[in-house]
């Protein structure tokens, strides 16, 4: 059955490197120096569906790191002060995030609505309609990117950690249905 949906999808089970998203990376390492590094890491998420629950997914898996995490619901164009991740939110926010990038803090965007002609000043754009991004699949819900980003650090710190979170991607999917399902009824048709 779950083959049968993914091929569907010109894809297959297993087919989920998250590191085929651009800047996924780039996200992650910097993501990882700060939790290893104790900074406080401000997830700013929109207060819709997908943002709500995809900082709840983030922030979850952020702590479940070692991360010491503070979550904010409001829009990141009137928030920015000090953020280091965005959900569903910031790749139009380019005069907020110019301001942030100033003073040398660190941002990373992951939201899937449409791009401006530039990516706005950021340590990562994690964006799946980006001409660069081999990841082939540009539905995403803002959650679903969250998520991308939560599997990418889960499974980095499951092989590079001596001790690794006791969080398990899956343990994840809830969140990730429940932001998906109430976000976009299209990336339910698309995937059924």
């Amino acid at each position: 059955e779950l083959d049968g949906a993914a091929a569907s999808l010109g894809r297959t089970v297993g087919d989920d490197n998250p590191f085929r998203l651009a800047d996924m990376d780039r996200a992650v390492t910097r993501l990882r120096r700060a939790i290893s590094g104790g900074e406080r890491i401000a997830v700013y998420g929109d207060y819709d569906a997908d943002g709500v629950t995809g900082t709840a997914l983030l922030t979850t898996a952020l702590r479940a790191l070692g991360g010491d995490v503070l979550p904010h619901l409001q829009r990141f164009e009137q928030a920015l002060d000090g953020a280091e991740v965005s959900v569903d939110v910031g790749v139009r926010a380019a005069e907020p995030l110019l301001h942030a990038h100033a003073p040398g803090l660190a941002v990373i965007v992951t939201d899937h609505h449409a791009l401006p002609d530039e990516l706005p000043a950021a340590v990562a754009v994690v964006n799946p309609r980006r001409a660069d991004d081999g990841y082939g699949f540009h539905e995403f819900a803002g959650v679903g990117l969250a998520y991308k980003l939560a599997q990418a650090l889960l499974r980095v710190a499951a092989r590079t950690s001596a001790r690794p979170a006791a969080l398990h991607e899956t343990d994840l999917l809830d969140l990730a249905a429940i932001g998906t399902v109430a976000t976009d009824a299209q990336v339910v048709v698309k995937c059924a």
